[in-house]
């Protein structure tokens, strides 16, 4: 110990809050493991430098348990002026309100409780949500919300997570300050998808869930130039309309399209066909975009003019009826159709199923990944894989005449899998 005794404090520090940050819950009032909590054992000089180092202490796990919210409140008091964050699981008493109410919080997560008694934020002091910039809201299945926001408005939130939606979160969904927005569990209408992409210009990160049973008129285009990520989940069954929202969308800077079915056994079918992806008056509407997934459609989607229209695309999934024509396994070949393309993921009702042409072609191409099989989901099972060639076959396709051929791939770590 004698030649760390000799490091100044600020170095020591800073080692001390790598190590503490590298780990997801640094003070968890239910682990006496944390990081934290061992290093202020090590020594006097350790313990103090740590105890009066706010920045040690602004980031708390706890639960409801009044001692467990206790030994929070101990931690949070250290932090200084820093804004704090807070995560409460099992979250089922309306005690930790007091807790909020004594800091500043930059961050709250709260998990709560089926069992849960109604939580009221009113009583909260403004100034302790104030500076709030994400919040994640884990509610149960309940038909009314188990938290009043009160007066308070986040003028600050940039981040909201809530696995339940109800009208009293309207003016936070459609907030211009959000980036990133993610509705889990409930479904909403279309109407409200396209006021939150109105509404929100800021917004950057979109997952939600969208109930297309809504009867609803003309859809004017919709402008998003901050947007990056989406993704939908559709739930109406037997089949999904996708095309409306897709079609009326203008992201400049999206960078990622998934849309999918929120059920994983036995995807229902949707409509959106490669219309909905084609430029407007010339112009494309998605010329960033570099990852595409697309679940099963009741349209087979030509991959040709699919990439034509998208050229910027690195990854593809198509988890359904794909026609991929000579013409297009050539262009990909050379590099004309697809210039970017990376990864392309394609349904095994692939029109016309060809396994000569399309080894040809990755033959010519081995910077391109192919993956053929029944899943619409994806390839579940090769993204582990850096370099993956997978491929579901038909029939008596007989391996050893193709051997070499493979094994020239593998040696350009290509691996080949047949199943």
């Amino acid at each position: 110990m004698t030649h760390i005794h000799k490091l100044p404090a600020e170095i020591l520090q800073h080692i001390f809050h790598k190590c503490c940050t590298d780990w997801p819950f640094p003070l968890r009032t239910d682990n006496k493991n944390s990081p934290i909590l061992l290093l202020v054992q090590v020594c006097s000089r350790w313990r103090q430098l740590l105890l009066h180092a706010p920045m040690f202490w602004d980031n708390v796990t706890t639960s409801s348990d009044p001692s467990h919210l206790s030994l929070a409140s101990l931690w949070l008091s250290r932090a200084g002026s820093l804004p704090r964050s807070l995560y409460i699981t099992r979250c089922g008493a309306t005690s930790f309100q007091s807790l909020i109410a004594r800091f500043p919080f930059s961050r709250i997560d709260l998990t709560i409780r089926d069992d849960a008694e109604k939580l009221d934020l009113s009583e909260i002091p403004i100034e302790s949500l104030l500076p709030l910039k994400r919040l994640s809201l884990r509610d149960s299945n309940s038909d009314s919300p188990q938290l009043s926001l009160g007066h308070h408005s986040f003028p600050n939130l940039s981040a909201l997570r809530i696995w339940h939606y109800f009208d009293s979160f309207s003016a936070l969904v459609t907030s211009k300050t959000i980036e990133e927005l993610h509705i889990i569990a409930t479904s909403i209408p279309i109407s409200l998808c396209l006021e939150i992409l109105r509404s929100a210009t800021k917004l950057r990160e979109l997952n939600l869930t969208v109930d297309d049973t809504e009867t609803v008129g003309p859809i004017q285009d919709v402008v998003a130039p901050n947007l990056t990520d989406v993704e939908l989940f559709f739930e109406c069954y037997p089949r999904y309309n996708a095309e409306p929202l897709v079609s009326a969308l203008t992201a400049p800077n999206l960078k990622k399209l998934m849309i999918r079915t929120s059920t994983f056994h036995n995807p229902p079918s949707f409509t959106c066909d490669v219309s909905s992806f084609l430029p407007k008056a010339g112009q494309s509407r998605i010329p960033e975009l570099e990852y595409l997934h697309i679940a099963k459609t009741t349209h087979s989607i030509d991959i040709g003019i699919l990439l034509r229209s998208i050229p910027s695309l690195r990854t593809l999934f198509l988890g359904s009826k794909t026609i991929l024509d000579e013409d297009t396994m050539r262009g990909l070949a050379s590099g004309e159709i697809g210039p970017r393309l990376r990864n392309m993921y394609l349904h095994d009702e692939c029109i016309p199923f060809d396994f000569e042409r399309i080894l040809m072609m990755i033959e010519s191409r081995r910077g391109l990944d192919i993956g053929i099989g029944n899943d619409s989901w994806g390839p579940i099972g090769y993204t582990r894989m850096i370099f993956s060639f997978a491929i579901r076959y038909y029939g008596t396709l007989k391996l050893d005449e193709y051997k070499q051929r493979i094994s020239d791939l593998a040696l350009d770590r290509v691996k080949v899998l047949f199943h």
